[in-house]
């Protein structure tokens, strides 16, 4: 699910959700590659306050990450 054909991987920064430049992975990890300056500031959810990794399933894409 690492892989951007899948899911957008983003973070918090200036009001809006930016994707991370490369995001890869092993058997345990996610490693979340960031080249821009922007901050990854904190962001408010559900009343706890941190900086937040939000991952979207593209469109059309739950079908086949179930294959």
């Amino acid at each position: 699910m690492a892989g951007s054909d899948l899911a957008v991987w983003t973070y918090y920064s200036g009001g809006v959700w930016v994707p991370f430049d490369e995001v890869t992975w092993s058997d345990t990890h996610l490693f979340f590659i960031k080249k821009q300056v922007k901050p990854w500031e904190p962001f408010t959810l559900d009343g706890v306050e941190s900086r937040w990794v939000r991952c979207q399933v593209r469109p059309k894409q739950v079908e086949r990450m179930l294959e």
